[in-house]
């Protein structure tokens, strides 16, 4: 709640449910200008290595600027909006079965559109994977290094240990939040009916043999391990393992 009295998040009456809230990047400072005049960060410690000082709230060239939600001049709780919802507005699947002298392939597809995933696996990562002997991925290798680079990137500079000092990575934004709008194979099942001619000389009455595959593929532009919620924080990807891609063969017998 600002002090004002309005405010973002909780609930109220008449708002959608499953509010993602963050902050917003307003852009990448290149500069030691841009620096200088960056509002003051209540979450960045601004430590700098080569004079060896902390001041709360200062920025570097490679740090995220954030968008006021609340002007007084800084950047802290006050400033988060709401970047998106942790439910799908809209889900749904198609199945379709096809058959031919024998042949039985059936597609399952399913989907889903219109939530918001805060991947804080992957943030964790890029953030503190030196100061925690993690790997990090290859986003931070289009990671800001000097004046410039903030024209054909929007990856903010490495640190040691982002979540203890400019928080640039590791807080809830629209950074590290996306839109996990996906389409899935979800199944694909390919079987044949051995003719029952060959098998009334052996005694059985029916015979299938069929091959399947389940969670097969995503259609997605989100970037984790998968854009399905499964367990965890609602809208957090905190590094549960998605659901297994399995293939299965079998066959089904009547006696």
């Amino acid at each position: 709640v600002f002090p004002d009295g309005k405010g973002v998040g909780g609930y109220a009456e008449g708002e959608k449910m499953g509010q993602v809230i963050g902050y917003k990047v307003d852009y990448l400072i290149d500069d030691a200008s841009q620096a200088s005049n960056a509002l003051i960060d209540e979450r960045a410690a601004g430590w700098d290595p080569v004079t060896q000082t902390g001041v709360i709230g200062r920025k570097f060239p490679g740090d995220f600027e954030w968008l006021e939600n609340y002007a007084d001049g800084r950047i802290n709780d006050y400033d988060q909006f709401v970047i998106g919802y942790e439910t799908p507005h809209t889900t749904g699947g198609l199945t379709n079965i096809l058959g031919f002298k024998g042949m039985e392939l059936k597609v399952f597809l399913d989907f889903a559109i219109g939530h918001t995933i805060n991947d804080a696996h992957r943030a964790a990562l890029n953030g503190n994977a030196v100061g925690r002997s993690m790997i990090q991925t290859t986003d931070v290798l289009r990671a800001w290094k000097q004046p410039g680079d903030a024209a054909i990137t929007n990856e903010p500079r490495v640190l040691f240990h982002d979540a203890s000092e400019q928080n640039n990575r590791t807080r809830n934004s629209d950074y590290s939040s996306t839109r996990a709008d996906f389409l899935c194979i979800r199944e694909i099942t390919l079987g044949y009916n051995i003719p029952s001619k060959l098998l009334s000389k052996i005694g059985i009455k029916n015979l299938k043999a069929f091959i399947a595959g389940n969670n097969l593929y995503y259609f997605t532009k989100f970037k984790g391990y998968s854009p399905d919620m499964l367990g965890g924080r609602l809208g957090h990807q905190d590094g549960k393992y998605p659901a297994f891609r399995t293939v299965a063969f079998g066959v089904n017998i009547g006696l």
